[in-house]
């Protein structure tokens, strides 16, 4: 197994159990712009794996987490931080347990984006609260 497909389904899995099965995978989003979080990953090649959120999205999922009704800005920050940082740690622990390891950075918020998952290897779309959200994986060069 390697990192995509770990990503598959630690992502399956967030969506499944933490959201409560409220999210569906899509084909696409209709979203032009997100705010965004990563997280790097690396095994003898450098990927980086971005959570494409909406405020909107972000403000949902506060409420599913944190029960907080008006998370401010820097909670929702923290919060996509979080998510990007707790699939890819899904993801780290179902490849290792398969035998691929690999290295991973602390979250970082990378702010809003304006395109989402542009030029990225793999693009996980997914619905939820009548919004979309992404999950990408790139290779990044050095």
């Amino acid at each position: 197994m390697g990192l995509e497909e770990a990503l598959i389904e630690a992502a399956a899995y967030f969506v499944r159990e933490t959201l409560g099965g409220e999210a569906k995978q899509a084909l696409s989003t209709p979203r032009k712009r997100a705010w965004a979080a990563s997280v790097d990953t690396t095994n003898g090649e450098r990927r980086r794996v971005s959570a494409y959120i909406s405020k909107p999205s972000l403000k949902q999922m506060a409420k599913l987490f944190l029960n907080e009704e008006s998370p401010t800005d820097e909670v929702l920050r923290d919060l996509i931080g979080e998510i990007a940082n707790l699939i890819v740690g899904r993801a780290k622990a179902l490849a290792s347990d398969r035998g691929f390891k690999f290295d991973m950075s602390p979250p970082r918020f990378e702010g809003k984006a304006v395109t989402i998952g542009k030029n990225a290897d793999k693009n996980l779309h997914f619905t939820f609260a009548k919004d979309a959200f992404t999950i990408s994986a790139s290779r990044i060069q050095v």
